[in-house]
């Protein structure tokens, strides 16, 4: 009898540990990259501006690269601070 009780035991024990885990494997990926900005396929990306262009950078994610952008210019990454820039010119945070 108690080799009955105690297999039932280690069984609900297993799906316990499968229910927990999956709850955090679930959690964690609808959480994955919150400070990650994207546009959503409806938005459209406004033409960089003179003013941008004059002053050598403007604020945007990775894939907030506007039309417009010289190709030189590099992604510099920094959470809500990421930018669009020339090589030799920072971003004024």
């Amino acid at each position: 009898m108690k080799m009955v009780q105690s297999k039932w035991f280690v069984i609900f024990l297993f799906l316990l540990f499968f229910v927990v885990i999956g709850f955090f494997v679930n959690r964690s990926s609808q959480h994955a990259s919150p400070l990650t900005i994207s546009p959503s396929p409806t938005e459209q990306i406004p033409p960089a501006a003179q003013n941008e262009l004059s002053r050598g950078w403007y604020w945007g994610s990775e894939t907030q690269k506007k039309p417009g952008t010289p190709d030189s210019w590099v992604f510099s990454e920094a959470g809500r601070s990421s930018c669009w820039h020339e090589p030799a010119v920072a971003c004024q945070w």
